[in-house]
């Protein structure tokens, strides 16, 4: 495929071009080492590497244009076109679209944000569109299903970078999908990567603590949020149990239709009387003067949440009440979230992606009053990340747990042992004990008896096993008894650990099973 530079700069606010723009072009791209003859490079400046310092090697691999935000160099001049502008980020979405013939333009764009729920939350709108005959597309952190088709989206991924992002969108399009539901996260708002998108819908989950490493300031990592509901065009739908709900309400375009859903505050879509019944986690939706049981098979009362949301958004194309209630009953969940993994040791044992504050907290919360014996939870806290987690998540394990095993979650440069020392000091300001076998059997009727003082004052026990595989096998062999609840947290579906810079295979299913056959999954490190 060719196309004429000029075609692709429309809409872009350029500064100069240096040289024609009624030349042909053969592909675009942000990555120097993936250039092919007559190629466009755009350099983007990242937080650890600027695609500026590969300008030269890009032309040396034949690019004949280049898109910057620096003056050119004379030698580039000779053998390429340069084109000037303010910010190359935020023109690469623009520019992809328009490669790609701007597939979101035909496409029904529903974009889904927020600090946790944003997966499943996706996944259902999905499910019920599809279940309703519309052909839908999803594009989340776990996968792309286009069509038949699923492609799993990478090993840490937030939104996939622009190029890529545009050409999973054409791809639907050439599939004849008419809906796509995009997962959107902070980051790919705030470096413009789904710039060149045409949100019809925007989904809020609900904004809570994350991400203040890269954010910095919780006023900021809201505002990237924003983001999305200053793009989108007709419909948002808004969680009005969120404290930030009316700051985006106040924001949004007079052109669009606000629906809110809540469990705890008024809203046009409410949720209540939780429970399970047999097989089924069940719940009642309300909407203008009609009322539904809805009957899902995932736990917790957080997907009660994500539910509300994916049927608000479905209202926006046409489908009932009663229909989403229908059709969430055959909704199977999303791996890795609040996964079981069944066993033949008495235990119940759940993998599940939560790795933010709210989203341990409510995961807990979950577990805790659905319980018969212990409380086990097994996590992490990633290195090179929001610092602060690695206090609020141990004191809300220990809090709701009566043992917390702490252990590595991708270290990437940072030492694991200096991660488990600020989550170990966290949990002893929170009143836990360091766990001892010899309170293996506390309040199992059986080992060493203790007087009642020591079992109350012995409540909440904290470990620190530094390699995940070994937590996982310790917790599940050594720690755990029939009956006993283990949950383990962090990964989900994720594929890979970050040691060192690199990216080593990784699976806490892998590691589970393993666990129950009496080995430990161990990652060999270069």
């Amino acid at each position: 495929m060719k196309k004429i530079l000029k075609e692709l700069l429309l809409g872009i606010e350029i500064k100069k071009i240096y040289g024609s723009d009624d030349i042909k072009v053969t592909g675009i791209y942000d990555d120097s080492r993936k250039i092919k003859k007559g190629g466009v490079f755009i350099a983007i400046k990242g937080d650890h590497v600027d695609g500026h310092d590969f300008i030269h090697k890009a032309i040396d691999k034949g690019a004949t244009v280049i898109v910057g935000e620096i003056e050119p160099d004379g030698h580039w001049l000779k053998n390429s076109v340069y084109v000037k502008v303010k910010n190359t980020r935020e023109v690469l979405g623009p520019i992809a679209a328009s490669w790609y013939g701007n597939p979101a333009r035909k496409l029904h764009v529903i974009g889904v944000t927020g600090t946790d729920g944003k997966t499943t939350t996706s996944t259902m709108i999905c499910h019920i569109l599809k279940n309703s005959g519309k052909k839908v597309g999803l594009l989340t952190t776990v996968a792309a299903k286009i069509g038949g088709e699923e492609i799993d989206t990478g090993l840490h991924v937030t939104n996939p970078e622009s190029i890529e992002l545009q050409r999973y969108l054409s791809e639907m399009v050439k599939k004849n999908l008419n809906y796509v539901v995009l997962e959107v996260t902070s980051h790919g708002l705030d470096q413009g990567r789904v710039y060149g998108v045409d949100f019809e819908t925007a989904v809020l989950t609900n904004i809570t603590h994350e991400h203040l490493d890269y954010h910095k300031t919780k006023q900021k990592y809201f505002e990237a949020k924003l983001k999305l509901f200053k793009m989108v065009k007709n419909f948002a739908v808004i969680n009005n149990d969120c404290p930030y709900s009316k700051k985006i309400i106040d924001r949004l375009s007079k052109d669009v239709d606000v629906i809110t859903y809540a469990i705890q505050n008024n809203a046009q879509v409410t949720g209540s009387e939780y429970k399970k019944i047999g097989k089924y986690y069940t719940f009642k939706v309300s909407y203008k003067e009609n009322t539904s049981d809805v009957k899902l098979r995932i736990p917790g009362e957080f997907n009660m949440e994500n539910a509300l949301a994916a049927i608000s958004a479905s209202f926006a194309y046409g489908v009932s009440l009663d229909e989403c209630a229908k059709f969430l009953r055959s909704f199977s969940g999303v791996k890795g979230r609040m996964h079981e993994v069944k066993n033949k040791k008495g235990l119940k044992i759940y993998v599940d992606f939560a790795h933010t504050p709210n989203g341990i907290e409510q995961s807990l919360k979950f577990l805790k009053g659905s319980k018969r014996g212990r409380l086990i939870s097994v996590f992490g806290c990633a290195g090179e990340r929001d610092v602060e987690k690695r206090i609020l998540m141990p004191k809300t394990s220990v809090k709701l747990s009566e043992i917390s095993i702490f252990t590595a979650e991708d270290p990437r440069h940072e030492d694991v042992n200096d991660i488990l020392a600020t989550m170990e000091k966290a949990a002893v300001d929170e009143g836990a004990t360091q766990y001892d076998e010899m309170f293996r059997c506390l309040d199992n009727g059986t080992g060493e008896k203790r007087n009642k003082k020591q079992r109350e004052n012995k409540k909440r026990f904290y470990k620190l096993v530094t390699e995940r595989g070994e937590a996982i096998s310790y917790a599940i062999n050594e720690v755990a008894q029939s009956g006993d609840t283990v949950a383990i947290f962090g990964k989900g579906h994720e594929k890979s650990m970050a040691y060192n810079g690199k990216e080593y295979q990784w699976s806490d299913f892998d590691a589970v099973k393993m666990a129950l056959k009496g080995k430990v999954k161990v990652i060999k490190k270069r």
